[in-house]
């Protein structure tokens, strides 16, 4: 009878998927609901409510990943929304409506950090319960690349790219309200991802035929290449969607396979540690953000939990009733 047991508890776990980590994102669209993308294969689910009437505005999104919530940018890029992932339940943050250039969530303060649209640039602090935006600083630049940031939490620094030939690296420390910017080598930069280990910005040059991974020093603007490779020609960067994982030191990021037509969107992954760069095509749409995300347990895990709960409780109750 043990023996039985022991069968099946193997077959249910051999029967039970492995989900790994997860991104979470969003096609371009009017109407579609939220997705799940699997980096191992390109596999994508559909997950959440449809966002109704308008999409979500490209590249403009924060995540706090304690309370799993989504802060996003919606319409034509004047309203703030949050996607709460454990109830699925969108909500419009209220206040006025501005014209973003970047968005960032800061988890010490339960904030969002924002690049506003006009000259010159405000950066400023939004309470996401009530919309109350406080300004941090000012930045002096002619010009914003749309969507390329990234926050320092720890160390209450924000970083953006701004300029214009060259561009500049340009940092907003939270704490002092102080700005720097310093011009960086040219080359077009697809985004931007803070990196704990080094203490600088990764990114990758953006529709590059020969990319590679850099990171950017924010005090200097100089870049140190941590890898070109062996690259896959369906990871060049596209656009400014990408999510760095520092516990496994990946980094994942939006390619084009040009090898197909119409062009196939991909997604890569980029081990820093094992040096080694694979992407998998998610088909011809187009991804407006990612972030990672566990599957989380009301929505996904539920149906699987109460599946696994009737099959051992199955087996228990044949085990039981065997020996009586």
């Amino acid at each position: 009878m043990r023996r039985t047991v022991f069968i099946g508890l193997i077959v249910l776990l051999a029967a039970t998927p492995s989900f790994g980590q997860r991104l979470l994102s969003r096609w371009v669209a009017p109407n579609v609901p939220f997705l799940l993308v699997n980096p191992q294969s390109g596999a994508t689910t559909t997950f959440g409510p449809t966002l109704a009437p308008a999409f979500t505005y490209p590249f403009l999104e924060a995540f706090d990943a304690a309370r799993q919530r989504l802060y996003f940018v919606s319409g034509s890029g004047v309203q703030l929304e949050s996607f709460d992932l454990r109830t699925g339940n969108i909500a419009v943050i209220p206040g006025p409506t501005r014209l973003y250039d970047a968005v960032e969530y800061d988890s010490l303060t339960d904030r969002i950090i924002a690049v506003v649209t006009m000259f010159p640039v405000p950066v400023v602090s939004i309470d996401p319960a009530s919309g109350a935006a406080t300004p941090i600083a000012t930045v002096n630049t002619t010009a914003i690349r749309f969507g390329v940031s990234a926050i320092d939490v720890p160390g209450r620094r924000f970083f953006f790219l701004t300029g214009n030939a060259p561009d500049e690296i340009t940092t907003v420390n939270l704490a002092t309200q102080n700005v720097t910017s310093v011009p960086m080598p040219s080359a077009a930069r697809a985004f931007f991802e803070y990196d704990p280990v080094t203490g600088g910005v990764l990114s990758a040059p953006g529709s590059d035929p020969n990319p590679s991974i850099f990171v950017i020093d924010p005090a200097t603007g100089s870049q140190t290449v941590l890898f070109t490779g062996a690259w896959p020609a369906a990871a060049v960067p596209s656009v400014s969607v990408s999510a760095f994982d520092p516990s496994t030191r990946r980094l994942y990021f939006v390619g084009v396979d040009s090898n197909t037509f119409p062009f196939q969107q991909t997604i890569v992954t980029a081990d820093l540690t094992a040096q080694t760069v694979v992407a998998h095509d998610v088909g011809p749409g187009a991804l407006s953000f990612l972030e990672l995300a566990p599957v989380p347990v009301p929505a996904m895990g539920g149906p699987l939990l109460a599946a696994l709960g009737a099959a051992l409780a199955f087996i228990v109750l044949y085990a039981l009733r065997a020996r009586v």
